[in-house]
């Protein structure tokens, strides 16, 4: 006996959706709507199924579904492109081949390296909280374009000095007890948290690198990205507090409260 997860045929993925809308960039409509649908199904997996996601999520959520084939008494579905003209419908998570049991501790590499948690970087124990930065990452592919992250050096391989340089000039240094006593955060920061890597900080943060709003609706916006981006895991925010955000809900009530 095993646990199957059994859902609808589905469509396009978002990733394929996000590449036939103006520069890769949603809406900040569809954006509050895709991660409003996230979220709920994150406070599911982490509340009720006691189940960790781990893995990347643009890839995962999929639309409404066309029938591709029949054979014999079967009907064999397939991913297929939506007409402009189309609901896509509502984002389902799905994928769940990387994904972990809640409740003890885990160690190991999960994650596309673009995504990885700090905790995850430094070979630190992870809980759930991994799947909350990862939403606050993946918002900068589907509302600015690009990675949140450079994770490459110049040759363009995978580097950690270069994504830990990165996450420090958007987030700022980690809180000196984090990295204490942990030797591959020790190989790039001092006891305190100041950075001693070979890479230079980029200069750039969170405000400069948002284009797409402005004034008190980017200030808000910025906050919400900021309470899924914490150094610390126990400090980001669980999916349900999520849901209550001010710029996310604008103006509703998660409905679950």
């Amino acid at each position: 006996m095993y646990p199957c997860i059994v859902h609808k045929p589905l469509g396009m993925s978002l990733e394929k959706f996000r590449s036939r809308v103006p520069n890769n960039k949603l809406p900040e409509h569809i954006l509050k709507l895709v991660l409003i649908h996230i979220l709920i199904a994150l406070e599911f997996l982490h509340t009720k199924a006691n189940i960790i996601h781990c893995d990347a999520f643009e890839k995962r959520e999929l639309d409404n579904p066309t029938a591709r084939k029949i054979d014999g008494d079967r009907i064999i579905y397939k991913s297929r492109n939506l007409d402009n003209s189309t609901s896509p419908g509502r984002p389902v998570l799905t994928d769940f081949g990387e994904a972990r049991w809640r409740g003890s501790a885990h160690t190991g590499l999960i994650q596309p390296i673009q995504y990885r948690a700090p905790e995850v970087l430094f070979g630190m124990s992870w809980d759930y909280k991994v799947d909350v930065w990862n939403v606050g990452v993946m918002i900068w592919d589907l509302f600015e374009g690009n990675n949140m992250f450079k994770v490459r050096n110049a040759e363009n391989e995978p580097s950690k000095e270069h994504h830990l340089a990165h996450i420090v000039a958007l987030l700022g240094p980690p809180p000196a007890d984090f990295v204490k006593g942990n030797d591959m955060a020790l190989e790039y920061f001092n006891d305190d948290g100041s950075w001693k890597g070979t890479v230079k900080i980029p200069k750039t943060s969170l405000e400069e690198s948002e284009h797409n709003l402005e004034g008190e609706n980017k200030y808000l916006f910025l906050a919400f990205v900021r309470k899924m981006l914490k150094w610390r895991a126990e400090e980001r925010g669980t999916a349900r507090e999520l849901l209550a955000d001010t710029w996310l809900r604008d103006g509703d009530t998660f409905v679950g409260e």
